[in-house]
């Protein structure tokens, strides 16, 4: 019996494992630490250096961990995730009884891996930048954006935001926002698997869309969908689908 108990837990840690901790995503911890004073959040940093909103990104809160938003003056929350079990569901029950309306409270269903068509992962992408753009223009507003641990979608996001907001180009938002935050390989201990699969999908995605702004198809004050109709083609310009190391 004691050998059929630890089996069931072998098996239940490894299919928690292969679907990104499906069991239990509250327990995925970033190494990466807060940049920002007062938060015991992983990762937290400031999402743009310029414009009147504030604007935080980082890993999803635990309810503990909520407080601190708040009290920091955050307003909104982006959730740019995907529900893979109910962990959205759950984080909007804590932001709710934590005081933010649910109008505050804002999803944008974008996959990490298996991700589909360009058009459909690039529509997404022109929302949730059109949302953090007209967010940090309200001067009354604060928005924090996160996806499980901070460090992908989180970052794909955040270096394009950067991009559009701060004139950065492609390589350096690629080495100064998703590396330098855990983006693919950038935290060295994510397994291999996560690794590869960011390789092989999200980090090819953020050049094609870099490419986009770059080429001035997209602009801060020209978010439209429309522009997904047509992907870029991949190019062997860094980063271009590279690793951070």
């Amino acid at each position: 019996m004691r050998a059929r108990s630890g089996l069931w837990r072998i098996v239940a840690a490894a299919v928690c494992l292969g679907s990104i901790c499906a069991c239990a995503p509250a327990a995925l911890r970033s190494p990466m630490p807060s940049g920002v004073p007062g938060f015991t959040i992983p990762n937290v940093h400031g999402l743009a250096g310029t414009g009147p909103g504030l604007g935080l990104r980082g890993q999803a809160p635990r309810r503990d961990e909520i407080p601190q938003l708040r009290t920091y003056g955050i307003t909104d929350i982006l959730i740019f995730k995907k529900q893979e079990t109910k962990e959205v569901d759950r984080e909007i029950g804590w932001l709710l009884a934590a005081g933010y309306q649910r109008d505050r409270i804002h999803t944008i269903p974008f996959p990490w891996k298996d991700m589909g068509a360009f058009r459909d992962n690039c529509a997404l992408t022109v929302r949730a930048l059109r949302l953090l753009r007209d967010l940090r223009a309200d001067g009354s507003r604060g928005v924090y954006l996160h996806c499980t641990v901070g460090e992908d979608r989180t970052g794909y996001l955040a270096g394009l935001f950067r991009m559009l907001v701060d004139g950065w180009d492609e390589e350096q938002a690629f080495r100064r926002e998703l590396c330098a935050h855990g983006f693919g390989d950038g935290n060295t201990a994510k397994p291999e698997w996560v690794k590869k699969a960011v390789l092989k999908e999200l980090s090819p995605l953020y050049s094609r869309m870099a490419k986009l702004i770059s080429s001035g198809r997209l602009k801060l004050d020209s978010l439209d969908e429309a522009v997904c109709d047509t992907e870029p083609e991949k190019t062997g310009t860094p980063p271009a689908g590279d690793r951070c190391y």
